[in-house]
């Protein structure tokens, strides 16, 4: 499962595999700099607390391709239990 944290960062840096440059050879050495920071980051629950939903949609905001982002999050006791992040395949 991957960390909610970097989920984004390595959406948007899993677009350029093949066609990278040194902006984006940066932006990866800056993730893996991330992650060895906070390497040591938990989820920790309390009780008595209840599940929350956030859904946001982007519309076509991506300036390269105007293709959409949709995501969700869950939170269980105040702590992410579940996100998705997914590019939209057609042009709205």
């Amino acid at each position: 499962m991957i960390r909610s944290d970097l989920k984004f960062a390595l959406s948007m840096l899993s677009r350029y595999c093949f066609n990278s440059n040194s902006t984006h050879i940066y932006a990866i050495t800056r993730v893996l700099k991330y992650v060895k920071e906070t390497l040591h980051y938990d989820i920790h629950y309390e009780e008595n607390k209840s599940l929350i939903d956030y859904i946001n949609a982007d519309f076509a905001k991506a300036i390269d391709d105007r293709c959409s982002t949709s995501e969700w999050i869950y939170f269980l006791f105040d702590d992410p239990i579940s996100w998705s992040s997914k590019r939209q395949d057609l042009v709205t």
